[in-house]
């Protein structure tokens, strides 16, 4: 992939010394002249969605059925909520596409359906957003800040946080290890 669009991943140069986006793989949803719209999607928060929807007062606890992961989507807005949704033949109708196998909603009715298992699929909760100004992240990608890939599904929801960034990086033939000061081994 040559350059930034919508339905793509960010994932952070390996030299990104950035302290919140250092290791970081974002799902970018929009990006425009405006401005650009991402969620990270490899933070985990360590609360669970029973912690959330509780305190938020959608669902009780005892009505959770789910255990989709809870993640800071970024450092902007850290009391809003985005649903990434694994797109499938059940998934809910006001969740927007993003790329050909994902969708995402801010709707806290598609929250408690998630919560209360009656959507099918993979998903995650992100707490926040990332957010550039008109520009910002072109600039940043050209400077070797980002270095954009395809979605892939199982990147962002089927594999644990920890991972994400490290598998995206080997996914396009670069090992992580090498700008970390770490010793690799090679095969």
């Amino acid at each position: 992939m040559d350059r930034l669009r919508a339905d793509s991943l960010l994932v952070a140069s390996p030299s990104l010394v950035c302290p919140f986006f250092a290791r970081s793989l974002v799902l970018l949803i929009d990006h425009s002249e405006e401005g650009a719209f991402g969620l990270v999607v490899n933070r985990a928060t360590g609360l669970s969605l029973a912690d959330v929807v509780e305190d938020v007062g959608i669902l009780r606890r005892d009505e959770v059925r789910s255990s989709v992961p809870v993640m800071v989507g970024g450092p902007v807005a850290a009391d809003a909520g985005f649903v990434i949704l694994e797109r499938s033949g059940d998934a809910p109708a006001d969740a927007t596409p993003v790329g050909r196998s994902l969708a995402i909603s801010a709707s806290t009715r598609v929250l408690s359906s998630v919560a209360r298992g009656e959507v099918g699929g993979r998903a995650m909760l992100c707490l926040g957003y990332a957010g550039w100004g008109p520009g910002q992240l072109d600039k940043e990608a050209r400077e070797g800040s980002w270095i954009p890939c395809d979605v892939a599904v199982d990147l962002v929801l089927g594999m644990s946080p920890e991972e994400r960034w490290e598998t995206a990086l080997r996914n396009m033939g670069i090992e992580p290890g090498l700008f970390d000061g770490r010793v690799v081994a090679s095969a």
